[in-house]
């Protein structure tokens, strides 16, 4: 199982990575709706899947929910009625942050650089363990041509 795009992503980030990052931040790690709970009433009732918790710039949660809210609305070409729009969550963000979010294109590509090698890691320990992976890894993970379009757009800003 190649993986010589993602490695050429992990190489890209690496060399582009921000100078200056904002202060250290509790990171959830995995933001994206299917790890929130709501209420009858649409209120958060919990907050699921603390696992990629760490600590770093609060972008780095905003990057993730947005990128893998790019490659859901791509992949499943429909919204979820009544969901922010990329702008609105940026915003709401900004807000609750006290600032404007920094880096937030980089940190972005970073993320689909982190869903991709965690795609490809499981399909590896799948393939260790005998069983069938029900996605795709390998060079051949569509999310890489999305990743490779978002470099070239940000190389060309």
């Amino acid at each position: 199982m190649a993986a010589q795009r993602l490695v050429a992503g992990v190489s890209w980030c690496v060399a582009t990575a921000p100078e200056h990052l904002s202060s250290p931040s509790l990171l959830w790690g995995d933001a994206r709706l299917g790890n929130v709970m709501f209420d009858d009433s649409g209120s958060v009732e919990a907050l699921l899947d603390w696992e990629l918790a760490t600590i770093g710039p609060a972008e780095m949660d905003l990057g993730w929910y947005l990128a893998l809210d790019q490659l859901t609305n791509l992949y499943v070409r429909e919204r979820v009625p009544g969901f922010r729009r990329r702008s609105g969550v940026i915003a709401e963000y900004e807000r609750a942050l006290g600032r404007k979010v920094e880096h937030l294109e980089w940190h972005e590509i970073f993320a689909l650089v982190r869903s991709i090698a965690i795609n490809d890691r499981q399909a590896r320990l799948a393939a260790r363990a005998g069983t069938k992976y029900p996605g795709i890894a390998g060079d051949e993970n569509p999310v890489l041509d999305v990743l490779e379009q978002r470099i070239a757009r940000f190389e060309h800003r």
